[in-house]
């Protein structure tokens, strides 16, 4: 995202000028803009200083709005407005029913639909497994790491349960892998294994994994563990979703205001 330098007048003294010509009073944009009627003056005076140009007619007690103020308004006020609006969102004061809308995605995420890739050298381990989640999450099998680095890079997966003695790839290098690649890297992983001491658990938390279940499973424990993975998944990808949103924004800030500088540089030569 560009962040250049603009030759715009000080945005106070936008403001200050579009609050006075809308009401027709330094006075009246006084009292709107929670400042004194010098204050407004002062800030109309830098904006005229910097056009070079008079924008409004005073005398003691009064300031009329002239033809090129009235051009000038034109020019920016839509943009002001447009601009003060982003801003707000950007800011995150935005009605609930707009900025809340990825938050509302994250309440309708079903967590029974949720893919995940079970990957064991022996059958029965896949087969028990699948038994216990099978009715909750949508299952895929793999039998060795050759096969579920595959599956894990050409399928959407919401979660990997991986066991470490494997003949071609253990566990820990299938993780390793995963956690190497920017497409999979935040791809949660849990080892379920019949290793037990506190030396592979370690092993298994530092080349990535998100949790280290050893054998025998709790089925309910188990379940228990993949609920709460998913759920911060399903958080990641929220949060993700709103940064997105908010970045978008500020790069359509971004382009209003360089559409600003344009036009109040246009008015400016003309």
């Amino acid at each position: 995202m560009k962040h250049l330098k603009r030759n715009l007048p000080p945005m106070t003294s936008i403001i200050a000028f579009e609050a006075a010509a809308r009401h027709g009073s330094f006075k009246d944009a006084a009292k709107e803009l929670n400042v004194s009627r010098v204050a407004v003056s002062r800030q109309v005076r830098n904006l005229e200083e910097y056009l070079g140009i008079l924008l409004f007619e005073r005398d003691a007690n009064s300031a009329v709005l002239m033809e090129l103020g009235r051009s000038f308004y034109q020019v920016i006020s839509a943009n002001l407005w447009a601009i003060a609006e982003k801003s707000s969102e950007i800011a995150g004061t935005v009605p609930p029913e707009v900025e809340d809308q990825p938050l509302a995605e994250a309440a309708d995420f079903d967590a029974e639909r949720a893919r995940v890739l079970l990957v064991d050298d022996r059958e029965e381990n896949l087969d028990h497994i699948s038994g216990l989640l099978g009715s909750r999450y949508d299952i895929l099998t793999a039998g060795n790491g050759a096969d579920a680095l595959q599956i894990i890079h050409s399928e959407p997966l919401d979660l990997v349960l991986l066991d470490v003695c494997m003949p071609d790839l253990d566990g820990f290098e299938i993780c390793r892998r995963i956690k190497a690649v920017g497409a999979t890297e935040t791809l949660p992983v849990m080892f379920l294994t019949a290793l037990d001491s506190p030396a592979d658990e370690t092993k298994g938390l530092e080349c990535g994994a998100s949790d280290f279940i050893s054998r025998p499973i709790v089925p309910g424990v188990l379940r228990a563990r993949i609920k709460t993975q998913l759920d911060l998944r399903q958080t990641q990808k929220t949060l993700e979703k709103v940064l997105k949103r908010r970045g978008d924004r500020l790069q359509r800030l971004e382009d209003m205001l360089d559409k600003m500088e344009a036009q109040i540089q246009a008015f400016r030569s003309g």
